[in-house]
């Protein structure tokens, strides 16, 4: 018998009935292990649960005025919680009076929760699952659906789950659903920009359909509160190197394509969500260089010019100073064209860091990236659709191996990983001590040493020796 199976049947004897709540048996559902195990004790009070979890473990009242308790058995921790009402009194995900009642119905209990399929209970002890409000079909139809349009209102911060879930579980909102999130946009001020940030960091680790959270968020209205994302909508592209749309119809396709190299290549977290964001973020620049004419559309620099808007959004979304010091890099070199010489690796992996080049490569993959609102990808050469079935496995991604984009791309990681400046940038080779003999410290040593790295990275020296040399006879 599991741990929690025998803590289940120790509420049992006691009068209780344990149930497991909410996103683990969602999970549960999809065939998806869940670290986080919610448990839901009905016909018990809190002090006598917490008598109860004491024979098992160590027992944290973390939460213990709203009914949740923390219990930790060896290397395992389960939260177990008591029915409770949520009334709202204040604006905001924080504008709530709490008040527990283990005599609550399960139904009642799971009214209060977002979505139908985190209304889902399930039965410790038989397995049965308790699915008052319909969450198996929806799972199963991918449709994200309100559980009580009453109790939903009160949250805005609901809106932006709905967000992330869309883009982890590749759902489409129910209209009565899109209807009311509309009418919620006003609430957005009242939400802390650490939540926000926490909505969109789960939407770039979590998701594999990202563009189904971007989608949402313009059918429920809320898109303008990212204007940088929202004046993507309409911005004309070259139809003969687009085919697919607008910008905003592009960078939908894009994220997705990020999502899917940063589980070919096993990429981890930190990395994912670099490369998810800066694939987001890479055409910001198009909405001011963009020119059309009869005869062509054009944004030239727009890769340059991506770069404040970039800052703007991710400051505005709470993320992480790191983060915006590797997607900004990102952005403004991935229209990197000159030939993959020695000395341009070396210059473009400087001017990607903190980032690297490898990133860099995923990016300008996944930017070549063409299909059609059919849904046919095709080459971002020659426009065919793809019938190349090996190409995903020689690394190039959804599109074909001939000349071109993949060919440059393949060039320039193959170069940077043989100057060993593929996942950082060069160093320095001399370094003040070096100097020191023939030249003292300030100012003009600081001057030497920023004229000799750039002398190195044109690969006029390798060696400390030769580095001294190079200062000795230039300066």
């Amino acid at each position: 018998m599991t741990t929690l199976s025998a803590i289940a049947n120790r509420i049992a004897d006691t009068g209780g009935h344990a149930l497991l709540v909410g996103g683990s048996v969602r999970d549960k559902m999809l065939g998806a292990k869940s670290k986080d195990l919610d448990v839901e004790v009905h016909g018990m009070a809190a002090e006598k649960l917490t008598d109860v979890l004491a024979e098992f473990g160590h027992v944290n009242p973390v939460g213990a005025s709203f009914g949740v308790l923390k219990l930790t058995v060896g290397d395992d921790d389960f939260d177990f919680s008591l029915p409770r009402r949520e009334n709202k009194v204040g604006r905001g995900h924080k504008g709530f009076q709490v008040e527990v009642d283990p005599t609550m119905t399960v139904e009642e209990a799971a009214r209060r929760r977002d979505f139908t399929f985190n209304s889902m209970a399930l039965d410790v002890l038989t397995g049965d699952v308790v699915d008052p409000f319909g969450g198996v079909a929806d799972l199963e139809d991918h449709t994200l659906r309100m559980t009580d349009a009453r109790t939903f209102v009160e949250d805005p911060l609901r809106v932006l789950r709905g967000f992330q879930f869309c883009g982890r579980f590749d759902l489409e909102v129910e209209p009565e659903t899109a209807r009311v999130c509309a009418e919620m946009v006003g609430e957005f001020d009242a939400l802390a920009v650490e939540r926000v940030w926490e909505e969109w960091h789960k939407w770039a680790t979590k998701s594999t359909k990202l563009s189904k959270g971007l989608r949402f968020l313009r059918e429920v209205e809320w898109l303008d509160l990212f204007p940088e994302v929202a004046a993507l909508v309409g911005v004309e592209q070259s139809t003969e190197h687009h085919p697919e749309g607008d910008v905003f119809e592009h960078t939908c396709q894009v994220v997705d394509e990020c999502a899917r190299l940063a589980d070919q290549h096993e990429l981890g977290q930190e990395q994912r969500t670099v490369l998810v964001f800066a694939g987001l973020c890479h055409d910001f620049g198009k909405v001011t260089t963009t020119r059309t004419t009869d005869e062509n559309v054009t944004s030239h620099g727009h890769d340059k010019a991506a770069g404040p808007f970039v800052k703007m959004f991710l400051d505005r979304i709470g993320a992480p100073k790191w983060l915006v010091e590797q997607v900004v890099p990102l952005c403004a070199n991935h229209m990197f064209r000159a030939d993959p010489t020695p000395r341009n690796v070396r210059r473009l992996a400087n001017r990607v860091a903190p980032s690297n080049v490898e990133m860099l490569v995923h990016l300008m993959r996944a930017d070549r990236v063409r299909k059609q609102s059919a849904g046919q990808a095709r080459c971002s050469r020659c426009h065919r659709p793809l019938t190349d079935p090996n190409s995903v496995a020689r690394g190039v991604g959804p599109v074909c191996a001939a000349k071109g984009w993949p060919g440059h791309c393949n060039a320039v990681l193959e170069l940077s990983k043989a100057l060993d400046c593929s996942e950082q940038a060069p160093k320095p080779v001399l370094m003040g001590r070096h100097l020191m003999p023939f030249m003292p410290p300030g100012p003009e040593m600081g001057r030497v040493l920023r004229a000799a790295f750039d002398a190195q990275l044109d690969g006029v020296f390798e060696t400390v020796d030769d580095g001294v040399a190079w200062v000795q006879s230039h300066i």
